[in-house]
């Protein structure tokens, strides 16, 4: 008896849930960490997370388990029926991502898996953008991941066949570069079953101009945008790219006109970048002043904020300073200072670690501009191989004036002018 075909037209996810639960699923594990990094330490404790395009609820589970109250959206009855099972403490909503509703605003917004290029056509984009930002609380955060070209031609372009507990699958992954179109032809023959399920999912490819002025369209302005593979360590993902946007709410003026949301800071790496160039501060550092520390973040800012040629040159460094950073609570502390406070006498270069950033606990004191800066102003100092010892009053006052510009050069003018008064920070 031949096998009976059974396909899945306008809106196949009901049929393809079991299959993606059982086999897909799974990649909300190793994208976990990747979220930790990118914005789940910045929401409030026991916060709300929205996760667009929620699917079999993988993601819902464990952002449950990191104690934060979430809310899934998915348009298919059958992956929300699979999401209850496995995250049986989250509330799920079945609905369009462009036009669910919501009973309470959420802190942040979570949309993965390439979920965004299911949404085919900008029109439509702009509405579940919009929707978004609608349930988004003011300065709320939007992160979701999306395939651009690069992806699609490094990794649609193949075929994949094997087997799982239910049957075997087949998968044929075609990119249409003309129409920028992705489409996974999948087949699945069950075992104990006649019947072959057979689907088309397609994917529309953005690209990034694309998206950014969709996203301003909508209020969002991005603060970041990372490669899953190069910046992210998600090994395999090349163009798979990581949106970090922050709902840009207007304010008035005193004459009562809206006034533009402040420019996005352009970051040029990720943190784990700089951890494994070896410019962040290191593993007991980072532990012993906790995740919370407005230095520790400031370090982030800033380090993942400098444009690549500074960048450059502050890695070259890399070898010849380390960081001071005394927790708040330490009232003593033995610390080693491997440094040479003059050039050998073999040699006219600096013994490695030649010099100490150090940033004092009572920054943590301190408005978020003025610690950016503090931050901002000693590296700068690093990068410039500025002399630090023995300066006359002209020396130390050209430097100071070098480093206030750079800062204004480098895109950290909006910090100086509110780090008031600015020169009081050496």
């Amino acid at each position: 008896m031949e096998a009976v075909i059974q396909q899945y037209g306008e809106v196949p996810y009901d049929g393809f849930a079991s299959f993606y639960n059982r086999n897909l699923g799974r990649f909300a594990e190793r994208l976990l960490p990747v979220l930790d990094d990118l914005f789940l330490r910045h929401l409030p404790s026991g916060g709300r997370i929205l996760d667009v395009c929620c699917g079999t609820g993988q993601l819902a589970f464990m952002l449950r388990k990191r104690g934060f109250a979430v809310v899934g959206v998915d348009e298919s009855s059958e992956m929300l029926r699979l999401a209850r099972c496995n995250a049986p403490d989250a509330e799920f909503i079945q609905a369009k991502a462009s036009s669910f509703e919501l009973a309470e605003a959420v802190d942040g917004v979570v949309s993965t898996f390439d979920s965004i290029n299911h949404v085919l056509n900008i029109k439509e984009l702009e509405e579940v953008f919009s929707c978004v930002h609608r349930h988004l609380k003011n300065d709320g955060y939007l992160v979701f991941d999306v395939n651009m070209e690069e992806g699609y031609l490094s990794r649609w372009d193949g075929h994949w066949q094997g087997r799982f507990e239910e049957g075997t699958y087949d998968i044929k992954a075609i990119y249409d570069k003309d129409a920028r179109i992705g489409r996974n032809e999948i087949k699945v023959n069950k075992s104990d079953s006649e019947i072959t399920c057979q689907w088309e999912i397609c994917e529309h490819c953005y690209s990034e101009q694309e998206i950014r002025e969709t996203l301003k369209n909508s209020g969002f302005a991005v603060r970041a945008m990372y490669d899953g593979h190069q910046d992210l360590g998600l090994f395999g993902e090349w163009g798979r790219s990581f949106f970090v946007c922050q709902k840009a709410t207007a304010r008035l003026s005193d004459t009562g006109v809206a006034r533009e949301p402040p420019k996005e800071k352009v970051k040029y790496r990720s943190v784990r970048t700089c951890i494994l160039d070896g410019v962040y501060p290191g593993n007991a550092l980072r532990r012993e002043l906790g995740e919370d520390s407005l230095r520790l973040n400031a370090i982030s800012e800033v380090l993942c904020r400098f444009q690549p040629a500074h960048y450059d040159q502050l890695y070259t460094q890399a070898p010849r300073f380390s960081w001071f950073i005394p927790a708040v609570d330490v009232l003593g502390q033995v610390h080693p200072f491997p440094v040479c406070s003059q050039p050998s006498s073999s040699s006219t270069e600096w013994s490695p670690h030649s010099r100490v950033v150090y940033l004092s606990p009572l920054l943590e004191q301190h408005k978020w501009p003025i610690v950016v800066i503090a931050v901002a102003h000693e590296l700068v100092h690093v990068i410039l191989n500025h002399e630090l010892v023995d300066l006359d009053g002209d020396t130390y006052r050209r430097q100071e004036r070098e480093v206030s510009q750079k800062l204004v050069d480098w895109g950290f003018q909006d910090e100086l002018t509110a780090a008031v008064p600015s020169d009081s920070i050496t």
